[in-house]
């Protein structure tokens, strides 16, 4: 496989995801009744200013009657998030840690780690962690990880957690959401892996083969 995104869907009765990569991902919220945009920013968004681009991008006539069942398409980078780290919840085995400097940390459960961590196991070695929505993502022998971006959005409970596979093998299982999907995605140098929930694994044997 080269180059090739591969989709592993876990539908939700009340959003979608779309986007993916250097894209910019959109939520499509589904309006309950009672809402109205004023009332959605103040609950997601990151700044009650992005209404009238809002009203704008979605071809709302007034923002204070939306029709209940209809979507709104509000991109990612505008509801409210803050970084997250990556816990080490379990290990065992070989298990070597760099910070996002290189400086080397001791592997252990409990540790927090935040983007561009550096983590590789040995023969015979594992580790396993875990998101801030509860997600894990299992390291397994000879594998070498690069965490990158980690973001949770408060509101709704979901996260985006983008991380390098450079070689190896890792199990996932990736919680699905209601409200709002998480944004969960593995690269390797090969292929680009893309969920919103449910349990899979990538293997990156080399440069060309995922």
């Amino acid at each position: 496989m080269n180059k090739t995104a591969l989709l592993a869907l876990c539908l939700s009765s009340h959003a979608s995801w779309a986007g993916s990569g250097s894209e910019e991902a959109t939520w499509q919220y589904t309006v309950q009744a009672g809402d109205t945009l004023w009332s959605f920013a103040a609950k997601h968004l990151i700044s009650p200013a992005y209404v009238p681009k809002l009203q704008q991008q979605n071809g709302i006539a007034n923002p204070y009657r939306l029709t209940p069942g209809s979507l709104l398409a509000v991109p990612y980078s505008w509801t409210r998030q803050n970084d997250s780290t990556v816990t080490i919840e379990s290990l065992s085995g070989s298990v070597h840690v760099q910070d996002a400097d290189g400086q080397a940390l001791k592997a252990a459960p409990g540790l927090r780690l935040v983007a561009g961590s550096r983590l590789s196991t040995g023969k015979d070695a594992m580790l396993k962690l875990r998101m801030a929505d509860g997600s894990t993502l299992q390291l397994w022998s000879n594998s070498k990880l690069t965490l990158g971006k980690q973001v949770f959005y408060p509101t709704t409970g979901a996260i985006q957690s983008l991380n390098q596979l450079d070689h190896g093998s890792a199990s996932n299982a990736v919680v699905p959401k209601q409200l709002m999907p998480n944004r969960y995605q593995i690269y390797t140098p090969s292929a680009v892996t893309t969920v919103r929930g449910t349990e899979f694994r990538v293997r990156s044997l080399d440069g060309q083969h995922t």
